[in-house]
């Protein structure tokens, strides 16, 4: 067997390096992250934010709402 193997991913960062992000290596990420980020924020609850004051923050009650 051949021990000099070529690592793909190895010979791109290394021409990325050399020549930055091609057209088509900037669309595939972007589908990629629409993939893993799509619907992500859908359990979440709308509001967040304690709407007091953030000093006082610890001193406020706790409200469950479940």
């Amino acid at each position: 067997m051949n021990g000099n193997i070529t690592d793909i991913e190895q010979a791109k960062a290394k021409k990325r390096q050399e020549t930055g992000w091609s057209l088509e290596e900037i669309r595939e990420g972007i589908q990629k992250q629409r993939k893993a980020y799509k619907g992500l924020g859908d359990k979440e609850p709308d509001n967040l934010a304690s709407g007091g004051d953030m000093k006082n923050i610890l001193d406020e009650k706790e409200e469950d709402d479940q």
